[in-house]
């Protein structure tokens, strides 16, 4: 629901030295967005275990063959 976001997903991914898992938010957007303001945004509608770690603008999402998000390649 932020503006200028047209797309978002959030993945859990697993530090392979640790093994702590964490959370990335890539998303689609027009134009440049700070994270710090993204951060303030979803503090006000998310707790705080669901707040992603890394944020990561991007132009596409990956699609596969059949069209659905290649989570693979993110």
């Amino acid at each position: 629901a932020y503006p200028n976001i047209k797309q978002s997903v959030v993945l859990v991914k697993e530090q392979i030295e640790t093994g702590n898992k964490y959370l990335v938010a890539y998303y689609i957007n027009d134009s440049i967005i700070e994270e710090r303001r993204l951060r303030e945004y979803l503090k006000k509608v998310l707790p705080d275990y669901m707040i992603p770690n890394v944020f990561i603008s991007m132009t596409t999402f990956p699609l596969t063959i059949s069209g659905k998000l290649n989570r693979n390649l993110l």
